[in-house]
């Protein structure tokens, strides 16, 4: 399973919108990312504007998910997004 690490600062407006686009934008050169509009978020966190995260990005077959973690805190993620190809959108909190 291909591994993507990047770093990304929380956007001022919309800073979870802006997250979803760069790691659908990490993505792109490896899958075809129209076909993953469908998403699913976990956490118990939020993403701040103007915090700097770490995004790690998994391509696994059917599915992309993406883990935010905050550099302080960097073995738990604050967030889990998954992307999938065929399934119904579902925000689920932890």
């Amino acid at each position: 399973m291909p591994i993507i690490r990047i770093s990304h600062e929380g956007e001022r407006q919309r800073p979870l919108l802006g997250v979803q686009k760069l790691i659908l934008t990490a993505c792109c050169c490896a899958v075809d990312v129209e076909q993953y509009a469908q998403c699913s978020i976990h956490g118990e966190g939020f993403i701040e504007a103007e915090t700097e995260y770490t995004v790690e990005i998994v391509l696994d077959g059917d599915e992309i998910h993406a883990y935010i973690r905050r550099p302080s805190h960097s073995n738990f993620p604050i967030l889990e997004i998954i992307f999938f190809r065929d399934a119904k959108c579902t925000l689920e909190t932890i």
